[in-house]
């Protein structure tokens, strides 16, 4: 059994080694795959994969920070729909 507490550091230790392991070509391959080049408003979960995918190690204040229209309340919904989204493009 899980403990609450344990939940979110779980999912964020798996979407950054997910992260950290993919190739560049794997990347790519994301971004073109979801859209990023679409339209003038880049999609705020390709947003979300670029400052992780540049951090060493998970920090919200500085998702926070580069994201600045990110809510903190949207986070722990688009860190799920981004690892939706990586595991459908994989």
């Amino acid at each position: 059994m899980l403990i609450n507490n344990t939940m979110p550091k779980q999912e964020n230790s798996i979407l950054m080694n997910l992260i950290r392991k993919m190739t560049k070509a794997e990347k790519r391959r994301f971004k073109l795959m979801s859209g990023a080049g679409k339209g003038s408003e880049t999609k705020l979960f390709v947003e979300l994969f670029d400052v992780l995918d540049d951090m060493d190690s998970y920090d919200e204040r500085l998702i926070f920070k580069k994201i600045p229209r990110l809510k903190k309340s949207q986070l722990s919904n688009l860190k799920a729909h981004l690892l939706k989204h990586l595991m459908s493009n994989l």
